[in-house]
């Protein structure tokens, strides 16, 4: 049976492993990680695997942020594929801020504690933006505070999420802006950006549907800071897509969003836009080839 695809927020669930065996009743080698309440299967692992439960895991994040004399101004769990993937959204607008000089952009600090029952991700804390003008997401290029390499044996809690590591975590946060203020130097015509996200929908970086509301936004940005034209701009006109609320966004996602599992989404389809912008930032041959126009018979309406 399908995992249901519906986004939820409840991880108050826990996960057990379990032996499988082979049609012939032997052991297979293998475990099989299942949810204790309905049964589901969510992942495969060894033996060498141990389960995080999630009441552990967000129970000693938020002794250790409470540590730091922090709180958040919102903190929201994401559950997707049915339990598999879980995301601690801990946000910290008000407390810890930083600036993109290059266009005076406040953002916010965003903490994400990843965790999952079937190899996904890592036990780690990653680093999110939060801009303050309209608290859209904002993924960075900031790798991954891996917490610990692997679900291993030798998983403590205690000792793998700690003060310490938070307060890397909020260091690399003043670094992380600096890709923004990299996309806000380079200057770009309007066309350029609608012939980007053309090239964007034929590469199946994003879909068609989603293309038609971003390129709404960028010919008439909601925003005064967004008028300028240039790579930042273009960036925010995607995120405020992807992490809007408004149902006419949500809608124009369609299936592509997987329904209601939209967090999954979005914050892939921002990472690589935000790859694929930065590339643009620090390359002259790359923006030329991404702004070249596309032959008229593959033009897609504006």
């Amino acid at each position: 049976m399908a995992r249901p695809a519906k986004q939820t927020d409840n991880y108050n669930y826990n996960v057990e492993s379990v032996k499988l065996l082979t049609p012939e009743g032997n052991e297979s080698g293998w475990l099989a990680n299942r949810r204790t309440d309905n049964g589901e299967v969510l992942g495969v692992s060894t033996e060498q695997y141990t389960i995080v439960q999630n009441g552990d895991l967000f129970g000693r994040a938020d002794e250790i942020i409470a540590d730091r004399g922090l709180t958040p101004s919102n903190k929201q769990i994401i559950v997707s594929d049915g339990g598999a993937k879980v995301r601690g959204i801990y946000d910290f607008q008000d407390a810890i801020q930083c600036k993109v000089p290059q266009v005076g952009d406040n953002m916010g600090f965003r903490l994400i504690v990843n965790n999952s029952f079937d190899r996904s991700l890592r036990i780690s804390f990653a680093l999110g933006l939060l801009r303050l003008v309209c608290t859209n997401g904002m993924t960075t290029l900031e790798k991954e505070f891996d917490l610990t390499k692997k679900h291993s044996k030798q998983v403590n809690i205690g000792d793998m999420l700690t003060s310490e590591k938070l307060d890397k975590a909020i260091e690399s946060f003043q670094k992380s802006v600096g890709v923004y203020g990299r996309l806000a130097e380079i200057e770009i015509k309007q066309e350029d950006g609608l012939t980007i996200l053309q090239k964007w929908a034929k590469a199946n970086i994003i879909s068609e549907k989603l293309r038609e509301p971003i390129a709404r936004i960028w010919n008439e940005p909601t925003f005064e800071a967004d008028k300028d034209r240039n790579l930042y701009n273009l960036n925010n006109a995607v995120t405020q897509v992807l992490t809007s609320t408004d149902a006419n966004a949500v809608r124009a996602m369609g299936q592509d969003a997987v329904a209601s599992n939209r967090w999954e989404y979005s914050n892939r389809i921002s990472n690589q836009v935000l790859r694929g912008l930065n590339k643009a930032a620090n390359s002259k041959a790359v923006l030329a080839k991404l702004v070249k126009p596309l032959p008229v018979v593959e033009v897609v309406n504006n």
